[in-house]
């Protein structure tokens, strides 16, 4: 698994206020990309900036979504600069009731 942080900056002329709608634009669009396992979106008010965060499959599916005529709508339509960060996955925990012993499961000994 890869996660990818996807990071934009406002433009001035958008205000903060408006995100959410450009947000709901944007997040429609991964709705069946081939590979995405989760993706959550934030936005910052100090920083005037927002961010995806992606859990994919694998880098080669996360790669073939964001291609370069990807990035130039994004930049045509919504007037968004962005920053990809490509993370290689340890492991993903969901909130379990049970406790987890992380040692155990990256299989290191104490």
């Amino acid at each position: 698994m890869i996660t990818v942080l996807v990071q934009f900056k406002l433009p001035d002329d958008i205000a903060i206020e408006h995100m959410p709608m450009a947000i709901a634009g944007i997040a429609s669009g991964f709705h069946n990309a081939f590979g995405l396992i989760d993706k959550s979106f934030l936005t910052s008010r100090e920083n005037r900036s927002f961010a995806a965060v992606l859990l994919w499959s694998s880098r080669d599916d996360a790669e073939w979504f964001f291609t370069a005529t990807w990035k130039a709508m994004m930049l045509e339509d919504y007037e968004f600069e962005l920053y990809l960060t490509y993370f290689d996955n340890s492991f993903v925990m969901a909130k379990q009731h049970d406790p987890i012993d992380v040692m155990d499961f990256l299989d290191i000994d104490d």
